[in-house]
């Protein structure tokens, strides 16, 4: 309902959501173009959707970060809502293990404000940015759940520790295994009909699906990134 008065008023009309809003039972022609912000692929073919990581694609910010090993800064964001509460969590450890002052905290929009106490110890708390991209930028490291701000962190170039704690996550990680599968398979079935250019175009696409995987938990193949009851990896020097 309200699309449809917001549409009345204005020339174009642009909705963004994330994993979280029921944005499927939107009524075709009340929007220009619809950004869904989710890990899963779920309406392809429709021309006026844009899901997944493809969304990302339309923002340069994340083309032009540059990640920064020797910097030592650390940018925790553990979800819109950080529902079992692991940023305290990870501030505790980082009070450990880095300088406050190399912290910066991302607050999602859904979750209650952090205690004064964290901005008193130095770190740098930023509630509900519109985007993820200035403080990646410069970023030794990111720490977050497995969704969208994992896809956000590869592409500004940032090395990711994920943590997995809901079935939307795991279905992630499996969703990254079936698009490198069947995008090998649509080539494969042109190669078996000697139809080379889209062979090897499918052997390209392939190619960045294994290697997003590579960047996640090491392999390429997804060795040991799903398993029984979620994901499991480790992060090194090399990777």
């Amino acid at each position: 309902e309200m699309l449809s008065d917001v549409r009345a008023c204005c020339r174009r009309v642009v909705v963004v959501g994330g994993v979280g809003y029921p944005l499927a039972g939107l009524a075709e022609g009340t929007f220009d173009l619809l950004i869904r912000q989710s890990v899963l692929v779920e309406n392809l073919g429709q021309e006026n959707v844009l899901e997944g990581i493809r969304y990302l694609a339309i923002d340069r910010q994340f083309r032009r970060c540059r990640p920064s090993p020797s910097s030592g800064r650390v940018v925790v964001a553990l979800g819109g809502g950080d529902p079992h509460g692991l940023t305290e969590v990870a501030l505790e450890a980082l009070r450990e293990a880095a300088s406050p002052d190399h912290c910066t905290m991302i607050v999602g929009p859904a979750r209650a404000p952090l205690a004064p106490v964290w901005e008193e110890r130095g770190f740098l708390v930023e509630d509900a940015p519109l985007s993820l991209a200035p403080a990646l930028d410069g970023a030794a490291l990111c720490l977050c759940s497995m969704g969208m701000t994992a896809y956000e962190a590869l592409c500004a170039g940032v090395p990711v520790v994920l943590t997995n704690w809901s079935a939307d996550h795991e279905r992630t990680a499996l969703e990254l295994e079936r698009l490198a599968n069947h995008t090998g398979d649509l080539g494969a079935l042109a190669g078996d009909v000697a139809f080379l250019p889209t062979a090897s175009f499918c052997g390209r696409l392939r190619g960045d699906f294994l290697n997003m995987t590579a960047r996640i938990c090491g392999s390429r193949l997804g060795r040991g990134l799903a398993r029984p009851g979620g994901v499991g990896f480790d992060i090194d020097d090399r990777m």
